[in-house]
């Protein structure tokens, strides 16, 4: 009888202790989606520029800058 209740408590830190540790976790990194205010397209935050108090997409920026 002690020695299937020290396996058992053996088992249950192995499963509680570190298999933890080496499941995959979910990111959890939700980015803010804003609209060009030229175009109106959604882009991430990070894609999009400031320019004369406008968020801009990177074909719009260009546009205005007389670009390609």
């Amino acid at each position: 009888m002690g020695k299937i209740l020290a396996v058992a408590v053996i088992a249950a830190l192995i499963y509680f202790l570190i298999v933890p540790r080496f499941r995959i976790k979910k990111k959890d990194d939700a980015t803010e989606l804003l609209a060009c205010d030229e175009c109106g397209t959604y882009f991430s935050s990070d894609e999009l520029a400031l320019r004369d108090k406008k968020r801009l997409c990177k074909s719009c920026e260009a546009k205005l800058r007389g670009g390609k």
